[in-house]
């Protein structure tokens, strides 16, 4: 399908080489003209390619005008069909020249997912398939991954709690509240000091840099699960991969491989750090993680965020929401949503499994007994069979998250 976004409210086949557009193919479901879409550049080409992000699609385009890293762009739906027409709205969200902007520019092609990485550090940590790296880069990969919280210290309030704030978005914070000296040892259960750790111990090690031998055991399986965390932007679920090394790869390019890929969770752990430092107008904290957890001899990923919803008018708070993606094995994809307002919850579960729809519907008595026994009224509690919607067109039966008030 060929999509132009245009400047102007123009039909396709008038668009010419000095119309400020882009010529995109792409698998794209759920627009409708008239729908608003905030997309931000995430990867550009010399060739003229570019990679977009909406809310909840990936564009790869061809552009016809200067377009960076980082740009943002806000556009509407003028004509659907064979050759959708989308028009710019604004481009005052174009990126400038300040210190976010600069590091939007930066971090945004380095990214890279959690999962890649997460395997190989459980096979260093848990086998002797790699046993000769050096003993500062092997007890700093040891000791991320025991620093990864498990399945029992997440399942009570206070270990997830203690859990959320390790989660490294909240690291440089901590110094600058004024972190206690015996706090600082440790300081290392955060994920993000243990992760500058092991990259401190690669660089220590030698210098790294890409061959083909990195990027091609460093490649991300999905790239669309492992699109960046920008604000607006809805948590996707991350499966688990093969780990990317074993004995059959030399022990140089073992440790080239794991620099590539912490330095990639580095620079996301970052956009997300940006994206959870951006309030909106009415200063609510939306604060956009990701969280490993440890299953037995597994590692999967809580992607998170967590909102905080004011009155535009009072700018008091009247309710919290918080949105979860996960996909063990032997569930597949789930998006869970929890909204909170007075003493009011509801809960909305989605699972592409249908097996998972009937097993979360079976405990559904036990979940509502819970929250009732922490003196909540359960306003809804459901499951549905397919993906969580774009939360910009969700169901109006949402009305305990509304932001209308």
């Amino acid at each position: 399908m060929t999509i132009l976004i245009s400047n102007k409210s123009i039909e396709s086949s008038a668009l010419d080489a000095t119309s400020h557009k882009l010529v995109a193919t792409t698998q794209v479901r759920d627009w409708h003209v008239g729908q608003r879409l905030q997309a931000v550049a995430l990867t550009t080409s010399d060739r003229g390619r570019v990679r977009l992000q909406t809310a909840n699609s990936i564009v790869d385009a061809d552009a016809r005008v200067p377009i960076i890293a980082g740009q943002r762009l806000l556009l509407q739906v003028v004509t659907m069909g064979e050759k959708p027409v989308l028009k710019v709205l604004d481009q005052s969200h174009k990126l400038q020249t300040n210190g976010l902007g600069l590091a939007l520019r930066t971090l945004l092609p380095r990214q890279a997912g959690l999962p890649p990485l997460l395997a190989n550090i459980t096979q260093i940590a848990l086998t002797t398939t790699v046993n000769q790296l050096s003993s500062p880069i092997l007890q700093a990969v040891k000791e991320l991954f025991k620093r990864i919280p498990d399945v029992r210290q997440i399942s009570t309030a206070v270990g997830l709690k203690q859990a959320l704030q390790d989660s490294g978005i909240f690291l440089e914070a901590k110094f600058a509240n004024g972190l206690h000296i015996a706090d600082r040892a440790n300081l290392s259960k955060d994920f993000k000091a243990a992760l500058l750790k092991l990259s401190h111990a690669l660089r220590e090690d030698g210098e790294p840099f890409e061959t083909n031998a990195t990027k091609a055991n460093s490649k991300q399986t999905n790239p669309d699960q492992y699109s960046p965390p920008l604000r607006g932007a809805a948590p996707r679920p991350q499966s688990k991969v093969l780990p990317s090394i074993s004995t059959r790869l030399p022990l140089q390019e073992v440790g080239k491989v794991l620099a590539y890929q912490v330095e990639g969770v580095l620079a996301r752990l970052q956009l997300s750090q940006i994206a959870s430092a951006s309030p909106d107008q009415a200063g609510a904290v939306d604060w956009l993680l990701e969280l490993p957890i440890r299953r037995k001899d597994q590692v999967d990923v809580l992607a998170i965020q967590i909102e905080e919803h004011k009155s535009k008018s009072t700018g008091e708070c009247f309710a919290w929401a918080a949105t979860v993606a996960f996909e063990f094995e032997e569930l597949g994809p789930v998006h869970a949503k929890v909204a909170v307002r007075a003493q009011q919850v509801t809960v909305d579960l989605w699972a592409e499994n249908s097996a998972t729809v009937a097993v979360f519907s079976k405990h559904f008595r036990v979940l509502n007994d819970i929250l009732r026994q922490e003196g909540l009224t359960v306003a809804r509690l459901d499951c549905h069979h397919g993906r969580m919607p774009d939360p910009a067109r969700r169901d109006a039966r949402s009305v305990l998250v509304s932001t209308s008030v």
